[in-house]
């Protein structure tokens, strides 16, 4: 939305927020999100963001350049070249990359781990008191809601076996019975998983 609205005129370059993957800064400006599923995977639009004595190529301060756009120089919706700022530091868009969310690269929780988160949110004063049974994916518990409005499905991870957190995947998923989650073995409290999603 900044980005959008950005006026170049003034001659500073566009103030973006940025994260760190995989020892690579990047920005983005778009994204696809909803449940994950086989086809569908939520997907960042991000730039690698290069120091500006390093970026190799033509540059602008212009977001959304229509000159450029009609004479060619420029394709509709390329912000590669873009000078921007991070934190003070003038950084320019490089390559755009795809960052493609999979699932946890974590050790899956156990069905009695998930079980149990569930009982300590029934137990807080914002309790969920939807319908849910218990099934899996790929190793992972997953917990399925129902309501009058129909069903959803959550995959629950933890990166420390304690804060738990709900991965929505696609209705049309087909998910494995609870049984499979049986030999997975707990995570010890404290153990430090691998993050495998991608943002």
């Amino acid at each position: 939305m900044a980005a959008s609205s950005f006026d170049p005129k003034k001659g500073k370059p566009l103030a973006v927020k940025s994260d760190v993957f995989q020892g690579r800064r990047y920005t983005a400006f778009g994204n696809v999100f909803g449940p994950w599923g086989v086809k569908h995977k939520p997907t960042i639009w991000a730039y690698r963001l290069v120091p500006e004595a390093l970026y190799d190529g033509e540059t602008t301060l212009v977001y959304h350049d229509e000159a450029a756009i009609a004479e060619g120089r420029r394709a509709r919706g390329d912000h590669a070249g873009l000078v921007v700022t991070v934190n003070g530091h003038r950084m320019v868009c490089g390559e755009r990359v795809n960052l493609v969310s999979g699932l946890p690269g974590t050790p899956p929780l156990s069905l009695p781990e998930a079980q149990a988160w569930r009982e300590r949110v029934m137990a807080t004063a914002f309790a969920d008191d939807r319908e849910a049974t218990w099934h899996a994916y790929a190793g992972h518990p997953v917990i399925r809601y129902h309501t009058g409005r129909g069903i959803s499905s959550a995959l629950l991870w933890s990166i420390d076996g304690r804060q738990v957190t709900e991965m929505w995947l696609e209705k049309e998923l087909e998910l494995d019975s609870p049984d499979s989650l049986a030999a997975v073995p707990s995570v010890p409290a404290g153990a430090q998983g691998q993050l495998g999603m991608l943002f």
